[in-house]
């Protein structure tokens, strides 16, 4: 049986790319789940089925997120990506990567002893990700409005990596940006690099007058209360995780464009996240001396043999 390093199972188009990173780093690599007809790369070994993949794997990376409902997540219909068929076939499993990694994994890794390795908890690979992040949301805010961003009022609500990165751009497309975020140290921060900054608070008395609204806070921060107040022609964009920030039926009563935009680098820069994942990978694997690519002394062993 040949034996392989990394099983790429499921995900979208960043794992195409992120399969091919770890083969060109030097790791042997099976995918099942993880093509289209698009995207298919011709070199690729593929698996017959998820347990196969697992079976002759170390170890398995996923997308973003890991799973849903029971199921790992793919841009593919395959019918055994599911939880059961990994807990049955995970047996020598040394590590897991994916990303928003849910706890009833955790603990069944924890329980069987397998790393687990969450992409959105490494800050390096999280600063990484912002760039293709807020340059998505730039460029969704360019395609839904008439409007340039040149000289309109942007607001951008919370000030975390992705917002730092999206307020950049913005005002290096000459935008008028203010921030909107609780903490006082960010608002500083916010100020210190030339933007407006409010708290939180205030954002129903600020919001009137803005014409691109970025919401990039995981949790409900635009409410009826400042909805009310938001121009007719207004575009709402919510690059936040999970359901976002926005109370998405009061702005369609309220006739206002929003538009909930989770995995932007896997739509517009999935061969840059591929390859950030595929680096972070390669670092983890290092540091917890699971694999190391051929020919560095590692301790990936019979690469077409069974593993002792």
């Amino acid at each position: 049986m040949t034996l392989f390093d990394i099983a790429v199972i499921g995900g979208d188009s960043r794992l195409v790319y992120m399969a091919d990173a770890l083969k060109k780093i030097g790791y042997s690599v099976i995918c099942y789940g993880t093509f289209d007809t698009g995207s298919d790369m011709a070199s690729a070994v593929k698996a017959g089925s998820l347990a196969e993949a697992l079976s002759c794997s170390k170890c398995v990376a996923g997308g973003i997120p890991f799973s849903r409902n029971n199921s790992i997540c793919a841009g593919v219909e395959c019918l055994d990506l599911e939880l059961p068929v990994l807990y049955q076939n995970a047996a020598g499993m040394e590590a897991l990567f994916g990303g928003l990694i849910t706890e009833e994994v955790r603990e069944y890794c924890e329980q069987q002893g397998i790393c687990c390795c969450d992409y959105m908890k490494d800050e390096a690979l999280s600063i990484f990700n912002a760039v293709p992040t807020a340059e998505g949301a730039i460029l969704d805010a360019m395609k839904n409005h008439p409007a340039a961003l040149h000289g309109s009022g942007c607001l951008i609500l919370g000030y975390g990596r992705c917002a730092k990165v999206l307020a950049e751009k913005l005002k290096g497309l000459s935008a008028e940006v203010t921030v909107c975020c609780r903490s006082e140290q960010q608002r500083a921060a916010a100020q210190a690099s030339g933007l407006t900054a409010e708290p939180l608070e205030r954002l129903p008395k600020i919001i009137q007058g803005k014409t691109f609204i970025f919401n990039t806070v995981p949790g409900m921060v635009l409410e009826e209360e400042s909805l009310v107040r938001t121009d007719a022609d207004v575009l709402i964009i919510d690059i936040a995780s999970g359901k976002g920030g926005v109370d998405f039926e009061c702005a369609r009563k309220l006739k206002r464009k929003t538009m909930l935009v989770p995995g932007l680098p896997g739509r517009y820069a999935p061969q840059t996240s591929g390859e950030g994942y595929a680096a972070y990978i390669d670092r983890q694997l290092r540091m917890m001396h699971i694999l190391a690519p051929e020919g560095e002394n590692s301790n990936s062993v019979g690469r077409k043999e069974v593993w002792n």
